[in-house]
Order: C-alpha cells, then sequence, then structure tokens
C-alpha cells in the first residue's frame, strides 16, 4: 500500500465555543492510506533521537519516523515485529529501549513484551500476562510496566487473570534481561477478601474476582513507584505498586445520574438532537484512557468514560430500552420514550437496575458516562465534564453530530450506544497553562481543556481535521477514529515549541500538532518574505505582500482575498485566528481580538 507523506502547515478545523485560547497548528501527517484495518494504531516519542515508533497492526510492524528536522520528517526503518504474535497493541519508549506489547495468537495464552532499540534492532522478548493492552515506562524507565486485560474466550471457556506485568530494568541492558526480571501482579487477594462493592464483577462462568477484573489502560505516576490502571468493563481504577509487586487497592467508580441537570444525553438513532437528563437512567463510567497530574501537591486522574460493556455469544449484558422490562411506576412515560427519536434503542445493562425483585428494572443503566472525569487518589470524583461534550458537538457540528468513525453518512448512529466515546487522554503545560487533551474515538479529533483548576477545568476548543463531504474510506476524509494522543513538552521537542501526537486506526493516519505562542515566530522564520503586522490585531492587518492573499476562517472557509499589499480587514469578522497563504504556498497564521 502507497504512503503518502505530508509535510508543512494544514489547516484544520478549529471549533470553539468561545475565542481560542491555545494557539494551536497541524504541522505533519502521515498517511497510510489502510482504511479500518489499524494502519496507525499506537505511538510513543524519545526525545532525545527525535525519533517516533508507530505501531501498524495492519502489517504487524513497528514504523520509526526521525522528526528532528519538522520540515523534513523522515521514514527510517519498518521492523516486523510477527514474532512477538498476532496483534501489536502498544508501545512505549525510555532512553534506548522500544517496548512493543503483542498478544499471541490465541488471546487467552500469555502475551509477550518485545524489547527493541531506536534503530529498531530486536534485543529481547519475554512472557507478559494474557492480552496485554498497553505499556508504559515507570520511575524514570527503572521499571517496565504492561496492562494485561485477560478478557475471557467468546465462550467463557477460558478466562485468564487480569493483573500487570513489572519488568525490573534498573540499567540492566535490554539483551541481558530475563524472566526472571518479571513479575506478574494479579487481582488473587479480592478471591478471598471483600472486594469495592462498587466494583462490578460478573461471575458469569464461576470465575473468581482475579479472573473477572480487566486492566485496560496504565499510567505511571512521576517520581513515584506508583501506577494506575483502568478497569474499564469493572468500572473502576487499581493503584499498585511496582517496587513492591503489590496491588494497592483498586476501587469502583459507581454510577452516574443522567436525570440530573447538567447531566443529560442524547439517545435518540433518528430526530432532532434532543440532549436532556431522563430520570430513571443512570450510566457505568467504564474508563478506557487515563492520566496522571500533580496539583498543589495533590494527585489528579483524569479518565475518558468509554464504555465497555460485555459482549460475547456465551453472554452479552446489551439490550435496548425498548425491550428492557421495566417497572411501570418507574417508568411512567416509557411509551413516550420507546421511540427511536427518543430513547428506544439506547444500549442498556440486563445485569443492573433491578434492585426490587431480581427481574423488573426500576432504573437502567447505560455503559459510559460520554465524558471525562477527575479523579483523586482515594477515586472520589472531583470533577465530571457531564453533558458538556455533547452539547460542544451540538453547536458546532450538528449537521454530523455523535457520527460513527467508519462512515461520514451517519449522524447521531452513536447516540443510542456511547455517544462520541471519549477514549485517550494526555495532560502537559504550554505557556505556563495546564491542558488536558481528550479524544473523541468515534466523533474524531479532540478537545481541550484548561486544567490549572482541577476542581474546574474550562473547555476551550474542539479541534476536528475531518471531511463530511466525501466517504469516509476517501483519502480526503481526514483523521478519523483517535486511538492515542501524546504530549511532548517544548523542552523535549526538536524546535523547542510543545507538540502534540495523535494516532488514528480507522483513517490509518498519525499527525503532529504544534502548540503555544512560538507557533507564530517560527512560521515566521519559514516565510521571511511575507510579513503581517500588526499580529494580533483588532481587526486591520498590513502585508508587504505583492500577489494576491487568501484568508481562511477556522472552519477552513475562504472569508477574503485582497491584492497588491491591500490591507486584510477583518474588523467586522469574529475573533479567532485565520490563516492567510500566498499564491506561491507561503503561509502565516494571524490572530484577530
Amino acid at each position: 500500500m502507497k504512503n503518502l507523506i505530508f509535510i508543512g502547515c494544514s489547516l484544520v478545523i478549529f471549533l470553539n465555543a468561545r475565542a481560542q485560547g491555545l494557539p494551536l497548528l497541524k504541522t505533519y501527517n502521515y498517511k497510510t492510506e489502510v482504511f479500518g484495518n489499524d494502519g496507525v494504531y499506537a505511538h510513543a516519542y524519545e526525545p532525545q533521537s527525535h525519533r517516533i515508533f508507530i505501531i501498524q497492526r495492519n502489517t504487524n510492524q513497528l514504523l520509526i519516523l526521525d522528526i528532528s528536522d519538522l520540515t523534513k520528517v523522515r521514514v527510517v526503518k519498518q521492523v516486523s515485529l510477527a514474532q512477538g504474535g498476532a496483534q501489536p497493541n502498544d508501545v512505549a519508549v525510555a532512553g534506548n529501549m522500544v517496548a512493543v506489547v503483542t498478544e499471541n495468537n490465541l488471546p487467552q495464552a500469555k502475551g509477550k513484551v518485545m524489547l527493541l532499540d531506536t534503530n529498531g534492532n530486536f534485543q529481547k522478548q519475554l512472557d507478559v500476562g494474557a492480552m496485554p493492552r498497553s505499556v508504559a515506562f515507570g520511575n524514570g524507565g527503572t521499571h517496565l510496566l504492561v496492562a494485561n486485560e485477560g478478557g475471557p474466550s467468546d465462550d467463557y471457556f477460558s478466562d485468564p487473570k487480569g493483573g500487570v506485568s513489572v519488568v525490573a530494568i534498573f540499567g540492566t541492558p535490554p539483551a541481558q534481561l530475563t524472566q526472571t526480571n518479571v513479575v506478574t501482579i494479579d487481582f488473587s487477594r479480592w478471591d478471598t477478601t471483600q472486594h469495592h462493592p462498587d466494583l462490578r464483577l460478573f461471575n458469569n462462568a464461576g470465575q473468581m474476582p482475579s479472573a473477572d477484573l480487566e486492566p485496560r489502560k496504565i499510567a505511571a505516576l512521576s517520581g513515584s513507584s506508583k501506577a494506575v490502571v483502568t478497569l474499564g468493563t469493572n468500572n473502576g481504577l487499581a493503584f499498585i505498586d511496582f517496587f513492591s509487586g503489590t496491588v494497592d487497592t483498586a476501587y469502583g467508580l459507581g454510577l452516574k445520574d443522567m436525570g440530573v441537570t447538567n447531566q443529560g444525553f442524547d439517545g435518540g438513532s433518528t430526530g432532532a438532537i434532543n440532549i436532556r437528563p431522563r430520570s430513571q437512567i443512570y450510566a457505568l463510567y467504564n474508563p478506557t484512557g487515563v492520566a496522571h497530574f500533580k496539583a498543589n501537591g495533590e494527585d489528579y486522574f483524569l479518565t475518558t468514560n468509554e464504555g465497555l460493556p460485555r459482549d460475547y455469544s456465551a453472554f452479552s449484558e446489551i439490550q435496548r430500552f425498548k425491550n428492557a422490562p421495566t417497572s411501570a411506576a418507574a417508568f411512567p412515560n416509557k411509551n413516550t420514550w420507546v421511540e427511536d427519536s427518543a430513547i428506544g434503542m439506547l444500549e442498556v445493562s440486563t445485569e443492573l437496575g433491578k434492585a426490587r425483585n431480581g427481574f423488573i428494572h426500576d432504573s437502567l443503566v447505560a455503559f459510559g458516562a460520554r465524558s471525562f472525569s477527575v479523579w483523586n487518589d482515594s477515586a472520589q470524583l472531583i470533577w465530571d465534564s457531564g453533558e458538556e461534550i455533547e452539547q460542544t458537538l451540538a453547536t458546532l457540528q450538528a449537521p454530523h453530530f455523535n457520527s460513527s468513525a467508519n462512515s461520514n453518512s451517519s449522524r447521531k448512529a452513536e447516540s443510542p450506544k456511547r455517544g462520541p466515546q471519549p477514549n485517550s487522554v494526555t495532560v502537559g503545560s504550554v505557556d505556563g497553562v495546564r491542558y488536558a487533551f481528550v479524544t473523541l474515538k468515534q466523533m474524531g479529533g479532540f478537545l481541550v481543556y484548561n486544567l490549572n483548576n482541577p476542581n474546574a477545568p474550562v473547555f476551550e476548543q474542539y479541534v476536528l481535521d475531518r471531511n463530511f463531504s466525501v466517504p469516509a474510506n476517501d483519502t480526503a476524509a481526514g483523521d478519523l477514529g483517535p486511538e492515542k494522543i501524546t504530549f511532548v513538552p517544548a523542552s523535549q521537542s526538536p524546535n523547542g515549541i510543545a507538540l502534540l501526537m495523535v494516532s488514528h486506526a480507522v483513517s490509518g493516519s498519525f499527525s503532529i500538532y504544534q502548540l503555544g505562542q512560538g507557533i507564530g515566530l517560527q512560521e515566521r522564520a519559514l516565510n521571511p518574505y511575507l510579513s503581517i503586522w500588526p499580529n494580533p490585531s483588532s481587526g486591520l492587518f498590513h502585508t508587504n505582500a505583492h500577489q494576491k492573499l487568501q484568508i481562511f476562517n477556522a472552519q477552513g472557509q475562504l472569508v477574503q482575498e485582497v491584492y497588491q499589499g491591500e490591507p486584510i480587514n477583518l474588523t467586522n469578522a469574529p475573533d479567532g485566528f485565520y490563516l492567510v497563504q500566498t499564491q506561491s504556498g507561503e503561509s502565516l497564521r494571524i490572530l484577530k481580538k
């Protein structure tokens, strides 16, 4: 399959409900032209070599990019991962060690972690737990941490233990590591002791809790021996100590009441957008992504509440609202709710909400809170985005609201399922402001939130590079199905400007954004012949150009053309960023405020 590499500044859709705060510009895009087959699934960045390591599931390969010069990104090497197993799931890098986790050809058997150097040379392969989903380095690279989901087979005949495999490195060269360096932490302690009451355990085929608990993503706490893992289907978080090889504790996150103010949702598969609270409807958080940060000496954790029901041939907990046996007293309005345009097709759990007699629902529980949340180190909820994500999409993308990642003709297709599905999250500071960046797995793009106050994050902008005017499998459709997002601080960037990197599984593409006030300085250095002043301006900009200029707004629409040094007049235009392009292809970014 042909690989396309686009280098340079690219105009994307910046969508926001208020003036854009964080300057942000997409400057690189790698396209595999592989649609819907995980052509780009995960990535990791190494700051010394300025190399990016990209998992390509469709070819079972590791792609290595060199971004030392962001204007001339080059492919260094493609490395086969076939010896590691059937499917690579994640990659991490520390120093000269690259770690890739792969599933076994028989998913319920032991997985592998493959160790390579940054040139892609194989060093070692070690066994880890079943279905390794994510990998991270802890304590500055002294330990390698692998979250093993250990999910059941489709027929439930096999359900291995979930857990975290810890590889103690302590400076040992990768080639000298052995299986004795690996310890796998599981949840066996709760086979004989009481677990947290809000943890979801299924016991479908007599499984013990150690088999029922399924880690999804892992994040190490900076400067600590601790790490946190999401327990997606179990609706929880677990904290481990990888120095001692033990689980500190695991918490269930409880239910979100979707019937209160600001916690509404749109559940209709057809008709108008209708985001509102509904009584007796609750949601599991079902976290997938997780990120850690410190503020005022306290630990905080962000989760993306994607929604992960159990759905196997031997057991599925998914039912539609219209088919659920419900109490007439609890749902007096069910006759008006069962329409497809209301919440008739809403997916809810067969297992929860039957406290009264075990058969009839007096409440219904959906999958995924359609939000991201801030928690403390006791898994107490500090803040939740509530209905804000869906409200943002309703305001900015109403014609394509809650579309599916793999179809550009799927308005509201995800509303009765799990909404836009917040999926991955990263945290980073730019120009003295801490931000959270949250991807939407189905709708695409990412949200930017000011995180300086962890008790009250503030939405800033929604960035979406998706072209709905062409079929989703067209290479012009943009970036679809974001799977992993990574923040690179300015101090580790090759050009001294903070970066954001995003892998897209559906479109098979990888993108880099530059962040912060330094963007304008870099553009000016790249475009010495085009000068615009003052910048920022309240509306009137002067230019030294002696050719036609085109000015595009944040939605990518042409708003003005000027000729032969005429001023750019945006006095009556909305505040925000605009892109000025010359006939010869030069571009500069201007800010009207």
